[in-house]
């Protein structure tokens, strides 16, 4: 039968308020369909999450991920990715240091600097993008080495909740043979591609997963929701829609206020959207 390979990725903070979710709509959906699955991990490791622009600032346990049991993991020390690939983005641009210093010094922005703090939202996308890259890789070794084709790739966040039933059961056909099919959830497109998750065929779910290469090498973003789209577009990847919905949970249990607006998230008014948020353990 099918194999479907399913890999988180990026900085757990939260995977204990989000896992009953990933159980109910993802895990025990595959179980019932008798669709076999391995579940993958790629996330940095650091003792403490500072983020300014999701307002999240403490502890983290850096092995939050083993609470998924993942088949195979990988872990990398955040903080000399954030440095390698920020060093390399630099390069890229034909930046140094002593520009970086000279704009805190007279507090004039540089281009680069898009989203006007210093470099340190970059850095965390460029994080991001390392994970995902990292979780394509790990994926692929583990299927050379034991002799093992996956049908399809679910790549999904570990600080969202899962709010529907994975409908890739119903697309498995359809991926199984396309070698660039992908779906993606139906809300909060902003113009492009929602890309807080998807899953579809190897060789598309390959350019879904490296699409950070662009990024780090210079071309400036917009929103990555038009990135993602430009990005699939560019590489002939065909889109279709999935009805999967998550929302993201910060460290502290909070979700963010876009997330909480039944208006954005496409939703069926039938669905408990209010109780779910106030409590993602009963999502």
């Amino acid at each position: 039968g099918p194999r479907v390979a399913i890999g988180f990725y990026g900085l757990s903070r939260s995977v204990g308020l989000t896992l009953p979710s990933i159980e109910k709509h993802v895990f025990n959906v595959l179980d019932r369909q008798h669709i076999a699955y391995d579940v993958f991990s790629h996330t940095l490791s650091t003792n403490t999450i500072d983020n300014q622009r999701s307002q999240e600032h403490g502890g983290l346990d850096k092995f939050d991920v083993r609470h998924l049991r993942p088949c195979y993991a990988a872990i990398e020390y955040q903080e000399d990715i954030r440095e390698r690939e920020f060093a390399s983005y630099l390069r890229f641009r034909n930046l140094t240091n002593q520009d970086l210093e000279r704009s805190k010094a007279t507090g004039i922005l540089l281009r680069d600097d898009y989203w006007e703090d210093h470099f340190a939202s970059v850095k965390n996308v460029l994080c991001a993008y390392h994970s995902v890259r990292g979780l394509y890789k790990l994926i692929v070794a583990v299927s050379k080495h034991i002799n093992i084709k996956y049908d399809a790739i679910m790549v999904l966040r570990p600080d969202t909740a899962q709010l529907i039933d994975t409908d890739i059961f119903h697309n498995l056909q359809e991926i199984m043979s396309s070698r660039s099919i992908l779906f993606t959830p139906s809300f909060q497109l902003w113009r492009g591609y929602n890309d807080r998750m998807a899953y579809g065929s190897a060789d598309a779910m390959s350019v879904y997963m490296n699409r950070g290469y662009e990024f780090l090498h210079g071309i400036s973003p917009t929103t990555g929701e038009i990135m993602l789209q430009n990005h699939l577009k560019t590489h002939n990847v065909a889109v279709k829609f999935s009805n999967m919905r998550c929302i993201r949970v910060r460290l502290d249990g909070d979700v963010p206020l876009a997330d909480t607006l039944r208006a954005n998230m496409n939703i069926s008014n039938n669905y408990p959207f209010e109780e779910c948020v106030k409590d993602v353990s009963v999502c």
